[in-house]
């Protein structure tokens, strides 16, 4: 399977991206762990990108906070590579 491009929404460096696929599929990848450092990716869901589109910049922060302060809570919904 071919890797598709990122095209990058909002970014904060050593935290997140917040991104789009070519497909327009939204990712919110999370840099995790405190020793060991991780990413979480997740696919967002439509529920979750309502709240982006209400919210704007303010969910997506809110949401790398709760992906990073509780990665096991996300792992089904994982889809990075490392």
């Amino acid at each position: 399977m071919k890797a598709t491009a990122r095209h990058i929404i909002l970014e904060k460096p050593f935290s997140f991206q917040f991104f789009t696929d070519d497909i327009g599929a939204h990712f919110l990848e999370v840099l995790c762990g405190t020793i060991g450092i991780f990413s979480v990716c997740i696919l967002l869901t439509e529920e979750e990108l309502s709240y982006y589109r209400e919210f704007g910049e303010y969910y997506i922060e809110k949401l790398t906070l709760d992906i990073a302060h509780s990665p096991d809570s996300f792992a089904r919904r994982n889809v990075s590579q490392t």
